[in-house]
């Protein structure tokens, strides 16, 4: 059983960004049916698309996405058996916001 993580990172140039992505399962350590323990762990992007699958067991985990330039993204999430949760899935939602009418 495994929930997978993927996506890439582009600048606005469309250049590929090297991430990487952290798993600190909630609650740290956690414990597995078999009595094994989770612990947190990174993934970092491959290749030179910036290209990142992350595969972890099912589970509840605080995960976060990091470039050289500072942290990108974290969210506290429950990892499900089959679904992939894309990069993009890991930031907050915008916020609605009412814009102006042109008639304002």
């Amino acid at each position: 059983m495994t929930a997978t993580i993927k996506g890439r990172v582009k600048s606005p140039t469309g250049q590929p960004v090297t991430v990487t992505i952290t798993a600190t399962p909630n609650p740290n350590p956690t414990r597995t049916p078999d009595g094994d323990l989770i612990v947190p762990g990174s993934v970092a992007s491959e290749g030179d698309d910036g290209h990142v699958t992350a595969e972890l067991r099912p589970g509840r985990y605080v995960v976060s996405i990091a470039s050289p330039t500072g942290l990108l993204a974290e969210r506290d999430v429950t990892l499900t058996d089959g679904p992939t949760m894309t990069l993009g899935d890991l930031l907050p939602p915008c916020p609605l916001y009412n814009s102006p009418s042109p008639h304002d």
